[in-house]
């Protein structure tokens, strides 16, 4: 079985290459979310204690301040940027606003005479 296109052993990927490769990538995860998850500790309790008063957190608290935001910034983990340079939404609303701007002209036109009995 083919998994990879791997010019060692003829094409053929090992078990313990692929379970290496997996340790690998989940110890590399691993530190990238740390990594992230300390430097919004560092920044937290750099700024927030100093600024609002605000107790300073631990690393596993700023882990979950680091998931909360990237739900509530990113509506659920997913991203909304397309590859057409602009979002579905923003499009919308560009064409609401040209509809909008292109009222209907007043064709009828009104004319007023003065009369000499009328009063103001």
């Amino acid at each position: 079985m083919k998994l990879f296109n791997c010019p060692i052993n003829n094409g053929k990927m090992n078990a313990p290459k692929i379970v290496g490769l997996v340790a690998l990538g989940l110890i590399g995860a691993t530190g990238l979310i740390t990594g992230v998850s300390a430097i919004v500790k560092a920044l937290w309790n750099g700024l927030m204690p100093e600024i609002f008063g605000l107790k300073k957190i631990t690393l596993l608290q700023a882990l979950g301040l680091t998931v909360l935001t990237k739900i509530l910034f990113t509506a659920g983990g997913h991203s909304h940027t397309h590859s057409g340079g602009g979002s579905k939404t923003k499009t919308k609303i560009i064409k609401k606003e040209v509809e909008i701007e292109k009222e209907p002209e007043v064709t009828e036109e009104v004319k007023v005479e003065a009369t000499p009995d009328s009063t103001m």
